[in-house]
């Protein structure tokens, strides 16, 4: 009996132990991006309608904030807020195509990023401008490019429906 009983709880440590380390395991399997809350995405991505090449990509929600202040003579004044949005981060080996605005157009329009949504049948879903300066870009020497979108405008609705990206950079005149 004793021998019996000895037996079961040998066979019920070893159960808990593979247990334990089959559940410590899966948390490896997740990325960076998963475990700090993200989510990776399956969009195509392409550049004036030609595929470009994604190596990741994922949304993940960050904090961001804003200010402004002024100072007169005697009185100054000013305010602060966070808040938290969602952000649409890809990994590219190649730029986006860059588009020239003519010349007579000016530089009045600023540089951007226009995106275009479309869903599965290929039809427009939406059509936004990301100017630059909001645009989080890094890269290395053009090797490996990470761009960092914020989607505050962006309603989590249309993302759900949307299939491929065309992202083309809108620049002033050469």
């Amino acid at each position: 009996m004793t021998k019996l009983l000895s037996l079961l709880r040998y066979k019920i440590s070893m159960l808990m132990i593979f247990i334990c380390l089959f559940f410590s395991n899966q948390s490896y399997c997740q990325s960076l991006l998963e475990k700090t809350g993200g989510i990776k995405t399956n969009f195509a991505f392409t550049s004036n309608d030609k595929n470009v090449t994604i190596l990741s990509q994922g949304i993940i929600q960050r904090g961001v904030y804003d200010y402004s202040k002024s100072e007169f003579i005697n009185v100054s004044y000013g305010y602060g807020y966070g808040l938290q949005n969602y952000f649409l981060e890809i990994s590219t080996t190649s730029p986006f195509t860059t588009n020239y605005r003519p010349k007579e157009e000016g530089k009045k329009k600023g540089k951007y990023y226009r995106v275009k949504l479309l869903d599965k049948n290929g039809e427009t879903l939406v059509i936004s401008r990301f100017y630059t300066s909001k645009v989080r870009k890094v890269d290395n020497e053009n090797k490996l490019i990470t761009y960092s979108f914020n989607l505050k405008n962006i309603p989590m609705i249309l993302l759900d429906q949307t299939s491929t990206i065309n992202l083309e950079k809108i620049s002033n005149y050469k």
